[in-house]
């Protein structure tokens, strides 16, 4: 007996849970299969009908976070990733940002983009229902910022109090791998996607 014809059981699960890809640990995909691991453990597959599925699961990178790419490169969690500050083979080229960011499901934004004034413009072009996730030790840890933009997790970092190593680190001219030791990471969740 069907109760209600009109609802997908996808759409129907998909509008009650929502999509968190912060719980995916890895994605694998066959001719036959994909399977998708949580950070739990739980996992999932579904047939892929003779066809491999690839880039499903899009995710756009303002900012090169090195140990992120490396982390999704080794999970085979393909990335498409953007900084105008470097110069670095993972990287794609800023006139396709616009294209990209239209197109995908989660976005890992640096933190500097707030300071640098194209945070507004990033998140004005990304997809609605797009997962995005500011990172670095530039965030701004308030959940005032949930109260404003549809962010999902900020990560950021906390310093020991009157540490002037990190000063001292800073005044050097040296950057995040230097000072970071010396501070803790912590994150905030945006509690009304939970």
């Amino acid at each position: 007996m069907i109760k209600d014809s009109n609802i997908e059981p996808l759409r129907l699960l998909f509008d009650k849970y929502g999509l968190d890809i912060s719980k995916i640990i890895s994605i694998t995909t066959g001719t036959r299969y994909t399977a998708v691991m949580l950070k739990n453990g739980n996992i999932g597959v579904c047939a892929n009908f003779g066809s491999r599925i690839q880039d499903n699961q899009s995710i756009v990178m303002i900012g090169l976070f090195k140990p992120i790419v490396r982390k999704f490169g080794e999970d085979n969690i393909s990335l498409s990733v953007f900084d105008y500050l470097k110069d670095d083979s993972v990287l794609i080229s800023g006139l396709k940002k616009s294209d990209y960011l239209r197109k995908c499901d989660a976005v890992i934004l640096s933190s500097t983009t707030i300071f640098n004034d194209t945070f507004e413009e990033i998140i004005g072009n990304s997809k609605e229902q797009c997962d995005i996730f500011l990172l670095g030790p530039s965030s701004i840890m308030s959940r005032q910022i949930f109260d404003c933009w549809d962010i999902k997790i900020i990560f950021g970092t906390v310093f020991e109090k009157n540490n002037v190593r990190i000063l001292d680190i800073i005044k050097n001219g040296r950057g995040t791998k230097y000072f970071q030791p010396y501070g803790r990471k912590i994150y905030l969740e945006n509690v009304s996607d939970v």
